[in-house]
């Protein structure tokens, strides 16, 4: 489901753009930032022998905008970048979280943790996010309150492999665009995933964009929902194991 016009992220939305992040999001030279050769659409998330190229770096935010433009600059750029950082969590998070503990905020009624990222980053999570609402939806549908917010940034295009998440989530969308395939739990083994001790078992093998069949036939057989997000719309995803 998605919905439009949701007030979630709605003024975050303009605001929060590549330039803007660049200056104030000044939080440690740790955020995580995964390459993959140009020549291949999916960032693989693990890297090494037999799983994907490419590999993690860590940066700055604006180290991470300066060395994407620099990319994107080339004649032929070579990489494809994407950003991952946690910005928030809560108390039941707080022993599992690896990031810098920043600072507290006080939101609908709930203590969360924020990671060190500066004064205005930390002024916008704190006022420009409509927790009441998100506060609201959760308890209609019957789900738990916010354990984490994560951003996702990136500029070069790429893919994500097939993969679950293992609690509901909002996708929020601030700026660009992203496109959405979501499968039924049903599927589940027509995305052959990986075996349970392996890093990435929470990740199907199935390259959803160039799909051998010949290595795995039971693909053919998988009906999904492709969407396309545009700022300011929220998806809401159900984890698997709360779908019926």
């Amino acid at each position: 489901m998605i919905i439009t016009g949701a007030p979630l992220v709605r003024q975050l939305v303009g605001r929060w753009t590549f330039d803007y992040l660049a200056k104030v999001y000044t939080g440690p030279p740790s955020l995580n930032v995964h390459f993959a050769p140009r020549n291949s659409r999916r960032y693989n998330r693990f890297y090494g022998q037999g799983v994907g190229q490419g590999g993690i770096l860590m940066m700055t935010f604006s180290q991470f905008v300066s060395t994407v433009a620099k990319n994107e600059a080339a004649e032929k750029p070579p990489w494809r970048y994407y950003l991952q950082a946690m910005l928030l969590w809560s108390r039941h998070e707080k022993h599992n979280c690896k990031y810098e503990h920043g600072g507290e905020l006080d939101v609908a009624g709930e203590r969360l943790y924020h990671a060190s990222m500066g004064r205005t980053m930390a002024e916008d999570l704190a006022h420009q996010v409509d927790y009441e609402w998100l506060r609201h939806v959760a308890e209609m549908s019957g789900c738990e309150g916010l354990s984490e917010v994560n951003l996702w940034a990136g500029r070069s295009g790429g893919c994500t492999p097939l993969h679950y998440d293992t609690t509901n989530n909002f996708l929020c969308q601030v700026c660009g665009r992203k496109r959405l395939l979501l499968l039924p739990p049903s599927a589940f083994a027509h995305v052959y995933p990986y075996p349970a001790t392996h890093p990435m078992h929470f990740f199907g093998m199935v390259d959803v964009e160039r799909p051998d069949l010949g290595r795995f036939p039971a693909f053919a057989r998988a009906q999904g929902l492709e969407a396309l997000i545009e700022p300011g719309e929220v998806p809401c995803l159900l984890s698997p194991f709360d779908c019926p």
